[in-house]
This record gives C-alpha cells, structure tokens and sequence, in this order.
C-alpha cells in the first residue's frame, strides 16, 4: 500500500476506532445507570407485600430494565467485536505502509535497497 492511500486508511480507521470506543464508553455508563436503577427496583420490590397493586407494575419496569440491560451488553459485545477488527486492521495497514516506505526509500533517494 502507498503511502498516501495507506495514511488515509489509517486516519479512517483511527478514527472509526475513537467513534467506537467512545459509543461503547456510553454503552457501558448507561448500562451502569439501569443496573443501579434495577437495583432500587428490587429494594422496593422486596419491602412490599405480595398482594401490594404497586408491586406488579415495578416488576415490569424492572423486567423492562433487565431487557434493556441484556440489549445494552449485546450491543457492547458488536462494539468490542468492531474495535478488535479495526485494531486488527489498523495493524495491518501500518505494516504495509511501513513495508511501501522502506521499498520506496531506495528508490527515490538513491539509496540502495537491503
């Protein structure tokens, strides 16, 4: 890979690795954000009474929590998959441009090639 065409990708795939590792940062702050609210939920699921009218209703939000926390670790596991292939990538590019500038030295600076 040259080296224009191979910094460009490395640039891009810097950059889809930052953007990433950023929505996965907030994947996981807010993941920590339902964990504590289902948290509370069981804490007053647990003071009621059995035959208590508010009881169904908190255990539904807290099943709809609990959903949005296994969608929410789903989503975290897409995003580690995307950053390990970027960072695989990233990787092979590098080596590749560093492959083209050490075959291009000699060639435009009259140096001979090792």
């Amino acid at each position: 890979m040259s080296f224009i065409p191979g910094t460009l990708r490395l640039m891009l795939l810097t950059n889809e690795l930052n953007t990433t590792q950023a929505e996965l940062t907030e994947l996981a702050q807010t993941k920590s954000s339902l964990a504590e609210e289902v948290g509370k939920l069981t804490a007053q699921i647990s003071e009621l009474d059995a035959d208590d009218a508010t009881l169904k209703q908190l255990n539904a939000k807290k099943a709809q929590f609990e959903a949005m926390e296994k969608r929410i670790d789903a989503d975290i596991k897409l995003k580690e998959t995307k950053i390990s292939k970027a960072q695989a990538e990233l990787q092979s590019v590098e080596q590749m441009v560093a492959k083209g500038i050490q075959l291009s030295t000699p060639k435009y600076c009259g140096v001979s090639a090792q």
